[in-house]
């Protein structure tokens, strides 16, 4: 259920991620540390690791290069 959730949610975001890169005013990088950083919010309703998840997915569905994430802190 959660993968599919995840999946979903990659899905539904790309339109997102191409709307605010349009005219590559705003860089691919940008354009997901802006969503992880939406999505990594305790009012997602994802773990962090299911944050990280839906980025690396919309950046292969995209087809941007991975994103880089911070080492998480304890």
């Amino acid at each position: 259920e959660r993968h599919e959730l995840c999946e979903d949610l990659a899905q539904m975001l790309v339109g997102t991620a191409l709307t605010q890169s349009h005219g590559g005013t705003v860089s691919e990088s940008a354009v997901l540390a802006r969503c992880h950083e939406a999505l990594a919010t305790g009012d997602s309703g994802l773990t962090a690791a299911e944050a990280q998840w839906v980025i690396q997915r919309l950046a292969e569905l995209l087809e941007w290069p991975l994103p880089e994430f911070p080492a998480a802190q304890a």
